[in-house]
C-alpha cells in the first residue's frame, strides 16, 4: 500500500523528488469491477464492522509472534519478538496490533492497473524498484514497471514480502548504492 501511494506522489509531485525507491511497491492485482454500490456498501458494512469489533487480546509477545508466523513462517524467535514489541500496545488483557484494522477492509473503489500505469508513465525520478524472489509478483510485474522511464529492478533471492525483515543487509546496500547515485 506505501509504494502505490509513493507512485501517486511521485506522478503528481515530481519536483520533490531526487529520486524514488519502490519496495514491492507497484501495485495490487487487478480487481475486479464489481457492480459500484455493491462495492461501496461492502465497505461501509466492512468499516462499521472493524470500528464495532473488538477483537481479543493476544496474552504476551509469544502470542503476537504466533500469528505473525501463519504468513511468515521461518520468523526466527528473535526478530519475531522484537517486531512484536514494536508492533503491539498493551490494553485490558493483554496485547493488540498498533496498525489500524481498517486496512483490513475493502477499498470503496477497484484498483484499476490501467489508470495505475498512467501514474506509473508520470514518474520522471530515477527509481528503485525491489521485488523479493518470492514475495507478491504479479503476472504483469515487468509490464508495469516498464512504464517509469528511468528505473532499475532489482530482485533480491530467496526472499518474501518482507524483504526488510529477513534481508536487511542485501535490500540496505541497494538502497544505499541507488541514494549515492542520487545525492545532490
Amino acid at each position: 500500500m506505501g509504494g502505490s501511494a509513493c507512485v501517486m506522489y511521485a506522478a503528481a509531485r515530481p519536483e520533490q523528488l531526487r529520486s524514488l525507491t519502490l519496495i514491492e511497491g507497484i501495485g495490487p492485482p487487478e480487481m475486479e469491477p464489481r457492480d459500484p454500490a455493491t462495492r461501496l456498501r461492502a465497505w461501509l458494512d466492512g468499516v462499521a464492522k472493524v470500528r464495532n469489533k473488538r477483537s481479543k487480546p493476544m496474552v504476551d509477545p509469544r502470542a503476537a509472534l504466533k500469528r505473525m508466523r501463519a504468513q511468515n513462517p521461518e520468523l526466527s524467535d528473535e526478530l519475531g519478538l522484537f517486531l512484536a514489541s514494536k508492533s503491539t500496545k498493551k490494553v485490558e488483557g493483554g496485547l493488540e496490533w498498533t496498525f489500524d484494522p481498517l486496512h483490513k477492509t475493502w477499498a470503496p473503489r477497484p484498483f484499476q492497473v490501467e489508470m495505475f500505469e498512467k501514474l506509473l508513465e508520470s514518474i520522471s525520478s530515477p527509481t528503485l524498484v525491489v521485488a523479493g524472489e518470492r514475495g507478491f509478483r504479479l503476472p504483469d510485474e515487468q509490464d508495469r514497471i516498464s512504464k517509469i522511464k528511468d528505473h532499475r529492478f532489482v530482485e533480491i533471492p530467496d526472499v518474501g514480502h518482507m524483504i526488510h525483515w529477513f534481508e536487511p543487509q542485501m535490500l540496505a546496500a541497494e538502497l544505499t548504492g541507488f541514494f549515492a547515485e542520487h545525492r545532490p
